[in-house]
């Protein structure tokens, strides 16, 4: 039969030092794309990652 075990028998882990960025620093970048417009790109690619349709959102994609 089949074991239930994971595949992983080794482990790495990574660690990186990093210096700390100044609070005021952090809040001068700016936004980001807004939730809606990445949900609504996610929504229309959707159908291309299940399989449903051969077209990718990309290619009917409009110039920005």
């Amino acid at each position: 039969g089949q074991s239930a075990a994971p595949l992983f028998l080794d482990r790495i882990d990574i660690q990186c030092e990093i210096s700390a960025i100044p609070f005021k620093e952090l809040s001068k970048a700016q936004p980001g794309e807004p939730s809606a417009n990445i949900r609504d790109a996610s929504s229309r690619r959707e159908p291309y990652r299940r399989g449903d349709t051969k077209v990718s959102p990309e290619s009917t994609a409009t110039p920005r």
